[in-house]
């Protein structure tokens, strides 16, 4: 059903284009502004600014990541104003980290910490509150517009409008589990609101287990990685979640799973057993953006537009604040309302929200 729709491409007038032609310009900029690079290392940088008019090539050191393969092979030669978006941005960011990895690890480290850093009491305020697991299914929603790829940085705390909640789906099927999955999107605020639902799950009984899938190494700005995690633990020391948290993971209650397949221009429809384990006793939830495009491979299609999720959990439910032109699900009046008043700026400028269930 996804192969009737065409991909999303930088045409004019799109976020696609938008993104290539302003926001990789502020993010090579950001790289060069909070890294220490030699002048090389920064002239290269500078070239990729130019993204739309970079080619792929099979050339691309890709650290014996087999996932990288398919789409070398059919993409080689092309233009990335060519390439399916999400692919496209993919291939773009290994390349930026290719330029920098000889002299930085991680170009997006020093600006996700000082992130975390300076929203630190909005962290001991959420520590202080007591919470509804409602309340917290919300919290963790609003964690997703803490996006430091996008132009105006963290926005967690701005008002979000819901366009679909399937809210008291997932707590009445929650209820029916004894394992949650979590897909994490971005590190620091995002990730700390995360482990905040977590820990309710896990301190109700609710569940007996959850597995966050992280990055082993980024690829977009904010995505969070086993170091990221490790930070973000540093800064709860002393804290009761952060000592809750250290136990599950010595209990196995809390389990921190990494695959390379995260980290190559891939879609759901080809993710391997070894990275997910479906089973009809687990939640998966979806978190941000890049997850949703995967599920849903970035194709042109009707908000109001509905696709099976091929993946066998008992459900699996998306939470994500709106930033990019991908939407699924959404009634066609309530489409027409959003498009007449406010154009198609609802579906990117992260001021719209879903919870919703995929499956």
């Amino acid at each position: 059903m996804l192969d009737y729709f065409d991909y999303l491409k930088p045409t004019i007038g799109s976020f696609a284009l938008y993104t290539y032609e302003h926001r990789i310009p502020k993010i090579v900029a950001d790289v060069i502004a909070n890294n220490q690079i030699s002048a090389e290392i920064e002239t290269r940088l500078v070239e990729l600014k130019n993204a739309l008019t970079i080619r792929v090539s099979s050339q691309l050191p890709t650290s014996g990541n087999p996932y990288w393969h398919p789409f070398l092979e059919e993409y080689d030669g092309e233009e990335l104003q060519s390439v399916p978006f999400l692919l496209g941005e993919i291939y773009w960011y290994k390349l930026l980290y290719e330029v920098v990895s000889q002299e930085v690890s991680d170009p997006f480290q020093q600006i996700k910490e000082s992130d975390l850093k300076g929203n630190m009491d909005f962290v001991s305020d959420c520590l202080s509150r007591d919470w509804s697991l409602n309340d917290l299914i919300y919290l963790c929603v609003e964690g997703n517009s803490a996006d430091l790829s996008q132009m105006n940085g963290s926005a967690h705390g701005k008002s979000l409008s819901y366009i679909l909640d399937h809210s008291n789906l997932l707590v009445d099927e929650l209820n029916r589990v004894s394992k949650v999955e979590v897909l994490c999107d971005n590190a620091g605020i995002e990730l700390f609101t995360d482990l905040m639902l977590v820990a309710n799950l896990l301190d109700s009984g609710l569940v007996e287990k959850v597995v966050l899938h992280l990055k082993a190494q980024p690829i977009f700005v904010s995505d969070a990685t086993r170091k990221d995690f490790n930070f973000l633990m540093k800064q709860l020391t002393n804290t009761m979640l952060g000592r809750s948290f250290e136990n599950w993971i010595e209990q196995g209650k809390v389990e921190l799973q990494t695959s390379t397949f995260w980290h190559a221009p891939t879609f759901f429809r080809e993710v391997p057993s070894e990275v997910l384990q479906p089973n009809p006793e687990t939640i998966l939830i979806s978190k941000g953006d890049a997850n949703y495009r995967r599920f849903f491979e970035d194709r042109a299609f009707p908000p109001s537009s509905t696709f099976d999720v091929p993946l066998a959990y008992r459900a699996v439910y998306a939470f994500r604040t709106l930033k990019s032109e991908l939407q699924t699900g959404l009634d066609p009046e309530r489409t027409a309302e959003l498009n007449t008043a406010f154009g198609k700026s609802w579906m990117t400028d992260g001021t719209h929200a879903v919870i919703q269930k995929l499956s």
